[in-house]
């Protein structure tokens, strides 16, 4: 019979590697430039990156609400086992290195990966960006709805967006043309 404690490290370890894909994915996608993308309009690739980019905070939500999920379902198991094991403060020492884990290996690390070169990491992780979209659309659908309406209610819009060219693009667009 297999050492449930054992089973519990390795789920602890899948849900990291499953959250540092959320937040490659969320910093990818957050990283995305519409003007390099319309470099690439004639192919596949471009058009579908492009999809992403028209409804970014319908995949930023579900990156989000995927991310608290599993993350929350890691913390949960390591504070069971740090009791499991007879540690003294079990929930302080879990919480320690749980935000240690996560930090490092979760949310730096893959985070800094993802923005050197989003046009390279766009296509590898946008059936990921679909699949959880979809997977996770009822909850997202929710949370957007009560997110918009506090917006409307401290007087903004929640259809505003941000620049659509930015800085670093004119500069691209410039050194493109040289």
């Amino acid at each position: 019979m297999t050492d449930p404690r054992l089973l519990s490290l390795f789920a602890i370890l899948a849900l990291v590697v499953l959250s540092a894909v959320f937040s490659a994915a969320e910093a990818t996608l957050l990283a995305l430039s519409r003007l390099r993308l319309l470099q690439r309009t004639n192919d596949d690739v471009g058009k579908s990156l492009s999809k992403l980019l028209d409804d970014r905070n319908r995949y930023l939500t579900a990156m989000l609400v995927g991310n608290t999920i599993v993350l929350l379902a890691a913390d949960s198991i390591a504070t069971w086992l740090a009791i499991q094991a007879g540690i003294f403060s079990p929930v302080l020492v879990a919480t320690i290195a749980m935000a240690l884990l996560v930090l490092i290996f979760a949310e730096i690390l893959p985070k800094m990966i993802a923005v050197q070169d989003p046009m390279r990491w766009a296509p590898r992780i946008a059936w990921f960006l679909h699949a959880m979209a979809v997977v996770l659309a009822p909850i997202t659908w929710v949370l957007v709805g009560i997110a918009s309406g506090l917006i409307r209610l401290f007087g903004g819009d929640p259809k505003a967006h941000g620049p659509y060219v930015t800085e670093d693009d004119i500069r691209a667009l410039v050194n493109a043309g040289e």
